[in-house]
């Protein structure tokens, strides 16, 4: 319960500093984006069920921070993780941790 409260926080944190700070550095004219980068450690390290539980209330956060439609970022989110794990399960090896991460 403890760990995933922080890792909400800590996501929160991330978005702030994504939404604030990294807006002023357009890298051609665009932000790299740092939720995916996140959710995709997630994946490599193992996590894959950490990952799943908070694609929602991250996509949530996400969609409260832009200015897209509510459920778009839940959605972005969600299918990129399926896709990500599906992805990774199929070509890349698990490590002797049960990370793909060595």
């Amino acid at each position: 319960m403890k760990k995933g409260l922080f890792v909400i926080l800590f996501f929160y944190l991330l978005l702030v500093f994504h939404t604030s700070f990294l807006a002023n550095f357009k890298l051609s004219s665009s932000v790299p984006n740092l939720a995916i980068i996140f959710f995709i450690i997630l994946i490599l390290t193992g996590k894959n069920n950490l990952a799943v539980i908070l694609a929602f209330p991250a996509g949530l956060m996400m969609d409260i921070f832009t200015s897209r439609f509510l459920g778009f970022w839940v959605l972005i989110l969600s299918s990129f993780i399926v896709i990500t794990e599906y992805g990774v399960k199929k070509y890349i090896k698990l490590g002797p941790d049960k990370s793909y991460l060595r």
